[in-house]
Formats: structure tokens, sequence, C-alpha cells
């Protein structure tokens, strides 16, 4: 609870002193990495999907203004976010922007580990999470790929 509260009002002064300031690439980026782990307190500590979903769509709106600005470097823990807070996302019955989500991350995962930033076991759980998506969606085929390279993860890498 204190650290709700703690990053809470760490968002709102973030946010009052925006205006005042040129925030760099790097404390844009720990602003969207803020309103995750708030979005993540309450989809783990709360199990309150919706109070999370309205902290991802911030952090979302800083990464995706962010685009192509991050360092490589920065790929990898960026990709687990994103498959993250797709979780919250399917919960509330919001299946295609999860699986836009999980997509999304499994890509900036798999580049990650091409660059040699991320081991190809961080794979494994997004893998997982996609066949899990696409055979409730009833997509066999691509439930079976996904689930194929959930349990190989040292295969080759999709697309």
């Amino acid at each position: 609870a204190a650290a709700l509260g703690y990053g809470q009002r760490s968002a709102e002064y973030f946010q009052q002193g925006q205006s005042l300031r040129g925030d760099s690439v790097a404390e844009q980026y720990l602003v969207g990495r803020l309103y995750f782990r708030l979005g993540a307190i309450y989809s783990i500590g709360k199990t309150d999907h919706k109070a999370a979903i309205e902290w991802f769509e911030k952090a979302l709106a800083v990464f995706d203004q962010l685009g192509e600005k991050l360092p490589g470097r920065e790929k990898g823990r960026l990709g687990e976010t994103f498959v993250s807070m797709a979780v919250s996302y399917w919960d509330m019955d919001q299946k295609e922007r999860a699986l836009q989500l999980t997509q999304r991350g499994v890509q900036l995962l798999e580049e990650a580990v091409r660059a040699g930033l991320a081991d190809r076991q961080a794979l494994e759980v997004p893998y997982s999470n996609l066949a899990t998506m696409h055979r409730e969606l009833g997509h066999a085929d691509e439930a079976q790929r996904f689930l194929e390279l959930a349990t190989r993860p040292q295969a080759t890498q999709t697309k």
C-alpha cells in the first residue's frame, strides 16, 4: 500500500513538473516505467486489472512517443513489459489488445535475443502466452506453432 501511494505521488510530481522542463529520453522512459510499475501493483498485488490498465495506457503512451529513441539494450526489458501488461488486458476481455501487446513484446524480445542482449529463455513465457491466446481464440495452427517455440526456445525465431 505504501509503495502504491509513493508511486502515485511520484507520478503526480512528474506530471506537474513536465511543463517546466524538457525531459530527456531517459527521463521519459523512467516515467513510463513508473506508470507500468503502478499498473503492475494493481494487477499483481490487488488483482485490479481495470485500474492496472489505466496505468498501462499511460505507460504505453510514453513508450509509443519514444518509439525507436530507446537504446537497444532496453528492447528486451520493454518486450517483457508489454507481455506483462497483456495479461491484464486479457483478463479484462480485451483479447485483441492483449494479443497485439504480446506480439509486440515478442518482437522486441526476439530483437534483443538476436542482438545478444537477452537470453533465448526469455521467450518461453511469451511464446507460451501466445500459444494459449491463439488456442482460446480458435487459431489452432498458430497455437501449435507458438507452443513448439515455447518448448524449444533455441529454435529459429519467428518472422
